[in-house]
């Protein structure tokens, strides 16, 4: 027999899954780190070009919009996987994700972070918070743990496939330096945590001083609880010589990995060989992680600064560019008619025609393009591009 509560308590069980979730300290950390980020982004936008390129604070969007939907399926196959964590896997995600968002700046990786986590509930079973948790339970689940991490790091490892899908997509900050030959080169940054919500069973006696208040049923001879987890995927990468619409690209290899993790879930569940699939699945990490790293080494997508036109680094949406067809890669040779070499050329070009510009534009596969695009009226100026400044000593104007 199943049974979770009675119906007169349904919302009220719902506002208590609905608080654990939000007042967890990885999700109240993942917010100070965002906007931490957030902020600092602006602040660095602002020291470089003079203005930010956008204002708000995207990386709170991203947050918590572009995880929900793959929480949503994560959270349906894993109940239908039956994926049980113990409270001793429970508090080592809790304590290394939160050492990972301290670190989230210098090193991110979810497969390195998941696999940690199962590794540790594995060797150290027995660290758990007096009075809160019951030990008596992980014997009955320790042989899951193994399997049932490795099932959420295949679901996490899948989410990811899918945050690449989006890539085209993200705003990211443009970033410049000096170059290695001379001159100057411009980079970015994919700093990004993403909440997905990750809906897992839990024996129902692992909770102690929860019985009460807290909703638990029976699934056969065995008692359990459903807890909602914020999962938290992170994205940290630097392109140097890739553009983000690039990175869509990763999505088959991520995607792959999935398959192979879930396998090997299947493998330590089934073939009682769980130590094994954690070292297999450390291997498959460890491959991914360097797959990443060609991939990024070998792109050919340098954003050098331009002898003869002005380089696009950005465009800022809802603007005259992005109507007209810009994007990052592009460089700007002539407006309207007359070639630009410096940002202070091309603003006065287009300021002795106050409401449209007619662009040659030379892409990243060196074809030559035309964008025209009326412009507005009491700003001439503001098309939404953002390009390198004209010297390290100035700064750009919003052009």
């Amino acid at each position: 027999m199943v049974y979770l509560f009675y119906p007169q308590y349904e919302v009220v069980i719902l506002l208590k899954i609905i608080g654990f979730f939000f007042f967890n300290p990885v999700f109240l950390v993942a917010i100070c780190v965002i906007a931490i980020s957030g902020y600092r982004r602006i602040q660095q936008e602002r020291r470089q070009f003079s203005i930010a390129i956008d204002s708000h604070f995207l990386e709170a969007r991203s947050f918590f919009k572009d995880g929900l939907f793959v929480g949503l399926i994560a959270s349906v196959v894993s109940l239908l996987l039956g994926i049980v964590v113990d409270n001793n896997w429970l508090v080592w995600y809790v304590l290394i994700t939160l050492l990972g968002l301290v670190c989230f700046t210098a090193f991110w990786d979810n497969g390195i972070l998941w696999l940690l986590v199962a590794g540790l509930a594995w060797f150290k079973p027995n660290l758990v918070l007096p009075g809160f948790f019951n030990d008596t339970i992980i014997a009955p689940v320790q042989g899951a743990v193994i399997p049932s991490a490795l099932a959420i790091a295949a679901l996490g490892l899948g989410a990811c496939a899918r945050l690449f899908q989006k890539m085209p997509q993200l705003e990211l900050s443009p970033k410049i330096k000096n170059a290695v030959r001379g001159g100057r080169e411009a980079y970015y940054a994919v700093q990004r945590l993403y909440l997905m919500p990750l809906i897992l069973l839990v024996p129902g006696d692992a909770f102690p001083m929860l019985k009460g208040w807290w909703p638990f049923f029976n699934l056969g001879n065995q008692r359990f609880t459903i807890l909602v987890l914020p999962l938290i995927l992170g994205l940290n990468l630097k392109l140097n010589r890739r553009l983000p619409a690039e990175l869509t690209q990763l999505q088959r290899p991520f995607m792959l990995a999935s398959v192979i993790m879930l396998g090997l879930a299947f493998l330590g569940l089934r073939g009682q060989l769980p130590g094994l699939s954690l070292i297999l699945g450390a291997v498959l990490v460890i491959l991914l992680r360097g797959y990443v790293a060609r991939f990024l080494a070998k792109g050919t997508s340098h954003l050098l600064q331009p002898k003869a036109g002005i380089q696009v680094l950005a465009v800022q949406k809802g603007t005259p560019a992005q109507k007209a067809g810009l994007t990052a890669g592009d460089v700007v040779l002539s407006a309207n008619g007359q070639p630009v070499n410096s940002q202070a050329q091309f603003y006065e070009v287009i300021q002795a025609s106050a409401t449209f510009v007619s662009l040659r534009v030379k892409t990243l596969h060196q074809d030559i393009k035309l964008a025209e695009t009326a412009i507005y009226k009491d700003s001439p100026h503001e098309l939404g591009i953002i390009t390198f400044p004209d010297s390290e000593q100035t700064h750009q104007r919003r052009i």
